[in-house]
């Protein structure tokens, strides 16, 4: 304790800029950050994990522990660059407080003999950057940050980048968005210098992974770096300030788009045009492709005063003012962002108004990017000079919940000048070809905002459990369970009725991210189906957190009873008058223009892979839809069966896939399926079982593990978890579908073989 007192007496004293930052216990670091608790996680990234750490006076710390280092680079490395790191000090630079090199050596047990290993950690702590990163706060030049603040953020970051060039002599080497940091006033902090140096030294620096587009074309082709790397990727930055995209700007159309928001601000301000264009061409300066042709830093500090003395109105030049005052106005959008309150399978709508403030026709037409379903209208039409356009956009019912607290998508608003006369079927995607005039492009954001979902640990759905009325046979009706948590979720069927209900699972334990089908048969007898004609009848589906390390089979009663986070859900038993095979649900009910042959073609292809008994919805939409979920294989003696997979993505990236059979022994294939699913297309996997004299006890099941990331083809069930983590903190999307293999037979009466009674 006396260690963590000290430690803590000299941390308070290292911010508070008494004394010089210095190294600092393992013990300490541990303490302020709960023993690296994972709540207390902040950021991660290529280079280790940040934690916050709160001090006694409530001030906050930030400490990286570092992933690469511990083995690659000596002591003498180490404390060398360390030492530089803190020698650095700028308010444009995040303030190094102190470092830690811890060794422990632990015996370790190979079952021959306890071998002393040692273990070492190194850790940096740095000042605690309460605004979060230049990445999370980039947007486009028409909602987001006012021009003011973006120009002294671009100021900050060159001053910061002045002072590790000219005084201190670093290269910071892996300077993007996500490495400049923001405080509560908005000014830049530069963050993660000399830790690639770190990286290079440790022999290693050709594993790194660069970030395109800001890593400089001469170290991506031959590894060399210097202080024009950084400049280059300066230029880039500015780019994504100023716009908020990537690919190089047009010129007119980014002041345009400036001038479009000033002018419909509140407040009147004189328009700075100058900065925005004399910003863009010293971009332009900083990306070029040859080192030699790039300025230094220097340089970029001149141009920048020579920006604000020129930013003057009495100061700009006639030129410019005559560029400006053709540029006439675009077509105005409001609102930039709509939120839609999400609620499961209900339609949602909203509102966009369209202005027309200048003295032409103006055209337009609202592209998706078909994540999610929309119909809209007008979806295209021509506004009239002076004049308003009202678009009603409706939300496709959604029959799951989706992943996210706020989910997010972006519709797109094409607009441009035409001839008058023009109809609205006359606008095709040809008139928005931007060599025949000006196009403006306005993208929208639509955040869907979910609800608590009751503290329900599962989604089930539906809820509502149909039957045909038919008596002494068995029938079948099926539901999906959701997992959209990070826990592990036991869940068990109950009924309390005559019927005698029955499943394939009707017990288990569902991993976070995951989405199971189920079939629940019931077979009811002339008076048990007559009582339950009279009174209703009720399924209970019991829902409880576990442990990752729980069995399936030793799920029971009393897990629920003893577990503090635990739910029912009760579903109601109707019965229909007559038989009615279940069909799957359309993909889309609500089909707009040009999109509707695609759409045609993708529900074909679900009612071609459909059985006439069993329907299990789409699986969570962003990614594919799988169907069925329950693969039935009717069973013959001495002969290979076949059952077909059907996976189908929406969307208009690729999605990658591993299919893991839990009995691989019982079928003709390999341990796993890996594949990729190309946009708006279908993949069909075949499964066929191995011939076999009678049929198996246990068809097990099959793990389909779906991502927006390559690495999804090389998962294995051991590391699921961590995979899934990493996906998701880079802004993919990762999920599982479980699929339960069954027996099915010619007689009805004996499909209950492979079913356990509930």
């Amino acid at each position: 304790m006396d260690e963590i007192h000290n430690g803590l007496n000299i941390l308070d004293s290292i911010v508070e800029k008494s004394v010089k930052a210095d190294n600092l216990p393992l013990a300490v670091l541990r303490h302020i950050t709960g023993k690296f608790s994972d709540e207390q996680i902040i950021g991660r990234g290529g280079f280790g994990v940040v934690y916050k750490g709160t001090l006694r006076n409530g001030h906050n710390v930030a400490v990286k522990k570092l992933n690469y280092y511990s083995y690659t680079i000596d002591d003498q490395q180490f404390e060398q660059e360390v030492q530089s790191m803190l020698m650095v000090q700028h308010q444009n630079i995040v303030r190094l407080l102190g470092y830690c090199y811890h060794i422990e050596k632990k015996a370790w047990d190979d079952k021959r003999s306890f071998v002393f290993v040692e273990e070492r950690q190194r850790l940096l702590c740095s000042e605690y950057v309460s605004n979060g990163t230049l990445e999370s706060h980039l947007n486009d030049e028409l909602r987001g940050l006012e021009w003011h603040t973006r120009y002294q953020i671009i100021k900050g970051i060159c001053e910061g980048l002045h002072h590790l060039h000219n005084v201190n002599k670093i290269i910071h080497m892996d300077l993007k968005p996500a490495n400049i940091l923001l405080d509560d006033h908005m000014v830049p902090k530069i963050t993660d210098f000399g830790i690639s140096r770190l990286a290079e030294k440790s022999g290693i620096m050709g594993e790194r992974s660069y970030s395109r587009p800001y890593c400089a074309p001469e170290y991506i082709d031959n590894g060399i770096m210097s202080f024009k790397s950084d400049i280059y990727s300066l230029g880039f930055i500015i780019v994504d300030l100023v716009t908020g995209r990537k690919e190089d700007p047009d010129v007119t159309q980014v002041v345009r788009r400036w001038k479009h928001r000033w002018s419909k601000s509140v407040i009147e301000t004189p328009f700075p045009h100058n900065q925005v264009l004399k910003c863009l061409e010293l971009a332009q300066k900083c990306k070029q492709m040859d080192p030699q042709d790039r300025p230094n830093i220097w340089d970029i500090m001149v141009a920048l005063s020579e920006i604000d003395s020129a930013s003057h109105p009495s100061n700009s030049t006639g030129s410019t003012e005559q560029m400006i005052s053709c540029l006439e106005d675009m077509l105005g959008v409001e609102p930039l962002e709509l939120h839609f309150p999400f609620e499961l399978n209900k339609q949602i709508s909203c509102s966009i108004l369209l202005t027309n403030d200048t003295n032409d026709f103006m055209a337009f037409r609202i592209t998706t990017g078909n994540a999610l379903q929309y119909c809209i209208h007008p979806r295209k039409e021509v506004v009239p000079p002076r004049s308003t356009c009202s678009v009603n956009i409706t939300l496709q019912a959604q029959e799951e919940a989706l992943q996210l607290k706020h989910y997010k998508d972006e519709l797109c608003v094409q607009s441009t000048r035409v001839d008058e006369g023009l109809s609205a079927n006359s606008i095709t995607a040809d008139v928005f070809n931007k060599e025949t005039g000006n196009v403006d492009k306005v993208n929208l954001t639509v955040v869907l905002d979910i609800p608590d979902m009751n503290e329900e640990l599962l989604q089930v759905n539906p809820t509502v459990l149909r039957y045909p009325a038919e008596k002494n046979k068995p029938l079948s009706s099926s539901l999906q369970l959701a997992n959209y948590t990070n826990d592990y979720i036991a869940f068990m069927f109950s009924t309390f009725s005559g019927a005698k209900y029955s499943s394939s699972r009707s017990k288990g334990i569902m991993p976070p991210w995951s989405t199971w089908g189920i079939v629940l048969n019931m077979e009811a007898s002339e008076e048990a189906f007559k009582d339950i004609r009279q009174s209703k009848d009720t399924v209970l589906v019991r829902s409880a957190v576990v442990s990752k390390d729980l069995k399936p089979e030793d799920v029971s009663v009393a897990v629920f009873e003893k577990q503090t986070e635990s739910h029912n859900v009760e579903l109601d038993v109707v019965f229909e008058g007559s038989p009615q095979p279940q069909l799957p649900t359309p993909v889309s009910a609500l089909i707009c223009d040009e999109e509707e042959e695609a759409e045609k073609e993708v529900n074909n292809k679900l009612q071609l892979n459909a059985t006439a008994k069993i329907w299990l919805g789409p699986v969570d939409k962003p990614f594919v839809q799988v169907y069925p979920l329950e693969l039935r294989f009717p069973f013959e003696p001495n002969k290979p069966i076949c059952c077909p997979i059907s996976l189908i993505n929406k969307t208009e990236g690729e999605v990658y896939f591993t299919i893991i059979p839990t009995n691989p022994d019982r079928y003709a294939c390999p341990e796993t399926f890996k594949g990729t699913v190309q946009p708006r297309s279908t993949c069909a996997v075949t499964v066929t079982m191995k011939k076999q004299p009678h049929p198996p006890t246990n068809m097990g099941q099959f793990r389909i593990l779906l991502g927006t990331s390559w690495v999804i083809r090389d998962l294995v069930t051991s590391t699921r978890d961590e995979e899934f983590r990493k996906v998701t903190e880079k802004g993919g999307k990762a999920h599982e579908v479980s699929l339960m293999a069954v027996i099915c037979y010619p007689d009805p009466a004996s499909e209950t073989m492979s079913n356990e009674v509930i």
